[in-house]
């Protein structure tokens, strides 16, 4: 936060997708739902004081190996970045 005063941000994590491996390649046109699932600060809210950072740590649990995941993070907030 590079404002003079502390702003308030809210967050949210998802996974919005998931592509195995098949046949050594990757179809990323043949997507499906994920069936792992995120672990977590996967929402949240926060005050950030001037001149600080915060951190959401949010894991995938019970991921495949060998599959691409799409995350989509969206935060709000009126914060003040450079």
């Amino acid at each position: 936060n590079n404002a003079a005063e502390p702003k308030d941000v809210t967050w949210t994590v998802e996974l919005t997708g998931a592509w195995k491996i098949a046949g050594g390649t990757f179809r990323l046109n043949e997507g499906g739902a994920p069936s792992a699932y995120l672990k977590g600060q996967n929402e949240g809210r926060a005050t950030i004081a001037p001149g600080a950072t915060a951190k959401a740590d949010a894991r995938i649990a019970d991921f495949e190996p060998q599959t691409i995941y799409k995350v989509r993070t969206t935060v709000v907030g009126d914060l003040i970045l450079e």
